[in-house]
Formats: C-alpha cells, structure tokens, sequence
C-alpha cells in the first residue's frame, strides 16, 4: 500500500500549506466508533487495557482477551495499523479465533498510532520533530521489547508465542538482530505477509520508491512528521470518498489498492471497505516510510541512513550497517501469499534462505491470496487458520 500511502501524503503537504486540512488536536475522529474493547464484546469476551512505557518514554496502550495465562499469544499490526486488525472481522477474525481456543491473546500497538500518541515528556503535536523521530528500528528495539517484558511479567510466563503482519513482522527480525536475548523469550513467531527485503517491487509500488528521496525532502522541508494520523483530516477525506457506495470501491481498491496488494475481490467485498478503512490508517512516521523506502532502493536491510556524515557520527561508518539476520535465532514462520504484492514470494523466498531457523515456509493454496488477505480476507479463518493452530499446537510453551 506504500504508493497509496505517498499519494496521500502529496495531498497531505498541498493542503498544509494552503492551511485547508489544519485539524484541532482537539478533534477525535474515532469518537463513536468501536474500539478493540467493542469488537471483543461483540463477540462475547471482556477486555483489560494496560499501558506500557518503553524505555524512551512512549506509552503504549495494549489489550488482552484473559485465557489460559500459560499460553501467552502476542499479535502485532503492520504499517499504518492498530490492535482493530486482528479483531474488525468479528467472530472470524484472528483475536477472537485464539480467544475460543483458550489462548490468553494480546494485542499490540506502537508508537503514534491511534493507543499510543503518548510520552512521558514529548507532546505529539508541538515537540513533533522528536516524537516522530523513529522507524521500525525503534519499533522493533524499544516498543517490542516492552511490551514482550509487559507480557510475560503479567502471565509470569519465561516465553510467549507471537504473530504479526505486513511490517509487524519487520520488528521481530530489527529485536532479534539487536537485541539478541529477546530470541529465547518467544517460542515461535508467525510472519504473516512478511515484509524485510523489498527487492521484487512490481508496480506502481516501485514509482513510488524511485521518488521516495525528493518526497521525503519535501515532507522534511514542510515539517511534516506524522503521517495520515488518527486525528487526521485527510484520513477521515480518505474514509468517506472510499467508502462511497459503489464508487469508492472501483476507485480505491479496483484501481489502486488491489494492483498494491493483489488482487482478491472474493476475499474482500464492497460491503466490507468502511470497516477496514475506518480501522486501517491510525498514523505512522515520515522516517518509517523513508525507511523502507531505503531498504528497497538499496536492496540491504539496513538500519536508517542518514547521509554519510551523519552515519558516521552514529554508526561510525559511511553507510548504515546491515541487520545481522544470523542473530534472529527465534523459531520462524513465514507464511506466504501466492498473490502478495506487498511481501512478494520472491522476497519471502530470500527472507527464508536468510533466516537460520526458520521452522515453516507456506505458500497459501489459494492463488488470489493477497497482503490483506492475513488480517480481512472473509474465508482466511478457513484457509489459514488451520496452519496456525498447528504451529501454536507445536511450539507454544514447548
């Protein structure tokens, strides 16, 4: 979904400057709408609410559907996500899957998003140039490795079994690169649509890649560090012109976001597009995006580059250093979609010959599979959920 993502952030800037899309912080463009809470109600569970604080002072606001304490299940969204991706399908979505198997299931969410637009110290909205000054590195070093700790201190649990989708896959790999200790607090971590090398691009992806170096300088320039956010207008411009009857669906995902995703119409019907964009798009950085952006141009997972005189005064090189992948010695799933665009097989294909315990590579069945297809796709309780309670069955707590 990157090239919709850059498309957005284009009108983003045009409208900043012309002073049109200035919203008040005040504004709450979820207010009325259901939460992780509602959705879990709905379909018969209570929730309980915690706030983690990492170690640089964000406060995350993560969920858990109670079950088996011994049987700790940690769900992570992707890019642009929060915790409703595991649970806006109802009573087949995945939270509520694990729930009625016993699972006691937590649910994540990450710096800036819509539960997590809180520091001990930095305002989001008049310190942003600090608070928006990560990328999935931070993510995966500083609010993974929180809430992990989180997790298992309260099931008083040594491990915990984890899943993740799109770019929630990205920080499992940036923790166990980096923060080697973390491989041995999680008995297997499941990738779903998993995202690390970027280098089959297909298009209009790869346009937007090719131009990523000038659209981040012009966001820079601009100051603008936050990216289609929960109190954003042009997120809720987004919402309403995609969810027109009819319309909306031919123009946003007939045209655009099927050719990014690939395409699956069976999977993911008209009726369902309010409901996957009202929950979707809750906020990320500038530098996430150039972050990518960077690992695709260069083809090397890499930490951020800065410039080569930056990069020296961090990393005392010219150029950011590569993820030692070797170090992700967790056990790994790579569960692949035939029809991804955004984690393609040839990607996954390289992920897998990089990793060095990776315990499963499946390629779903279905060839119209695509990256939404994990979290929304309206039979994916029959098609892939089977593989994932086999793998739980056999490694959690094992």
């Amino acid at each position: 979904m990157k090239f919709l993502v850059y498309l957005a952030i284009l009108l983003s800037t045009t409208y900043s400057v012309s002073g049109q899309l200035n919203v008040p912080t005040s504004i709450n463009l979820f207010e009325g709408k259901l939460n992780f809470t509602g959705f879990a109600q709905q379909s018969g569970y209570s929730t309980e609410e915690y706030n983690v604080t990492t170690e640089d002072g964000y406060i995350l606001t993560i969920f858990r559907i109670p079950g088996n304490s011994s049987q700790p299940v940690y769900l992570q969204h992707g890019l642009f996500g929060c915790s409703e991706a595991f649970i806006m399908r109802g009573n087949t979505s995945i939270a509520i899957a694990l729930a009625d198997e016993g699972y006691d299931v937590w649910v994540g969410n990450l710096r800036g998003n819509r539960y997590a637009r809180r520091h001990t110290k930095l305002d989001p909205d008049t310190d942003k140039d600090k608070f928006f000054d990560y990328s999935f590195q931070e993510y995966g070093y500083y609010d993974m490795a929180a809430i992990i700790d989180f997790i298992l201190d309260k099931t008083g649990q040594e491990k915990l079994s984890a899943m993740g989708h799109s770019e929630g896959n990205t920080f499992f790999y940036v923790l166990g690169a980096t923060r080697p200790e973390y491989n041995d607090k999680i008995n297997i971590a499941i990738a779903l649509g998993p995202i690390c090398f970027l280098d089959d691009i297909p298009l209009p992806t790869s346009l937007a890649v090719d131009t990523s170096p000038i659209i981040n300088s012009v966001l820079k320039t601009l100051d603008e560090e936050e990216l289609i956010g929960p109190q954003s207008l042009l997120r809720q411009l987004l919402v309403d012109i995609c969810s027109v009857p009819d319309v909306g669906y031919k123009l946003c995902f007939d045209l655009i976001g099927f050719p990014l995703v690939g395409y699956d119409a069976e999977q993911f019907e008209p009726e369902f597009e309010p409901t996957l964009l009202q929950y979707y798009f809750s906020g990320s950085s500038r530098k996430n995006l150039n972050h990518l952006a960077q690992v695709a141009r260069s083809s090397k997972f890499a930490k951020y580059d800065y410039g080569k005189v930056k990069n020296l005064v961090v990393y005392k090189s010219l150029s950011p250093p590569e993820y030692d992948l070797s170090k992700v010695t967790m056990n790994m799933a790579l569960i692949v979609g035939a029809n991804d665009k955004a984690a393609t097989v040839q990607n996954a294909n390289r992920l897998n010959a990089t990793l060095p315990n990776v315990v499963k590579y499946h390629i779903m069945e279905q060839p119209k599979f695509n990256h939404i297809d994990f979290i929304v796709g309206r039979d994916t309780n029959k098609f892939m959920y089977p593989v994932l309670f086999e793998l739980l069955e056999k490694y959690n707590n094992s």
